[in-house]
């Protein structure tokens, strides 16, 4: 005796998944929302039968599809919300029927599919994501120090040597431009490009030149009184 074949679409959300069984012929078995959990959803689905379920790609779903192999042996499909989008042309924005439209689509082989990476590629993923954010904050925060000093008219002169003496914490960056860096710590000096920057606790004295071919912009914040000796 063949085994009776459950299509199921799965529409996820943090807190809850909306759980839609379906089978070979198209007919709803159920329809319920359950907690966020692969137990909660395995439990909708009647035992004994043979799964096919399918899921939107979305932040968390690849985990949640991958714990649904790991402890249920079903065959999940990761869906691509773009084309699930297109091809579901319908007002019905509920999450009553995007289930239904996922076990649909599954059940009839019209599943827009992409790829369920590893837990190690979706690691990496996750990694060059948080670094690609951390450099748009940067990018973001040099735009806005650019703008302010571009307002201020602020901006050392070709040539302009001077001793920045600070007298609490103090933080530097150089925006546009070279300068050289030498702190009463250091025994040689240094060159800084856009993105260098300096910082002191306390009593500092920070000694910065510029060459005679450019102006150099230094974004300077302090959270005590400083001096610019030139």
């Amino acid at each position: 005796m063949s085994k009776i074949t459950y299509h199921v679409g799965l529409d996820y959300h943090q807190h809850s998944i909306q759980v839609c069984v379906m089978d070979k012929q198209g007919n709803i078995i159920q329809n319920a929302t359950r907690p966020n959990d692969w137990r909660a959803v395995a439990e909708v689905v009647p035992e004994g039968g043979t799964v096919f379920a399918a899921i939107e790609a979305c932040c968390g779903a690849a985990d949640f599809a991958e714990e649904l192999i790991n402890h249920t042996g079903w065959s999940v499909n990761l869906a691509h919300p773009g084309y699930v989008a297109r091809i579901k042309q319908s007002p019905d924005k509920t999450d009553w029927a995007d289930a239904k439209l996922l076990a649909d689509l599954q059940r009839v082989g019209y599943l827009p599919k992409v790829w369920l990476a590893p837990e190690n590629i979706r690691e990496l993923r996750r990694l060059v994501r948080y670094r690609q954010q951390q450099v748009n904050h940067r990018r973001n925060v040099k735009l806005r120090v650019r703008a302010l000093l571009r307002d201020q008219r602020a901006k050392s002169p070709a040539g302009f040597t001077a001793k920045i003496h600070s007298h609490g914490s103090l933080r530097a960056v150089v925006i546009k431009g070279q300068a050289s860096y030498l702190s009463h710590e250091d025994s040689e000096g240094k060159v800084m490009s856009p993105g260098s920057y300096f910082h002191s606790q306390g009593e500092s004295t920070h000694h910065v030149s510029t060459d005679g071919n450019s102006d150099c912009i230094i974004y300077v914040r302090s959270e005590g009184k400083f001096d610019v000796i030139p």
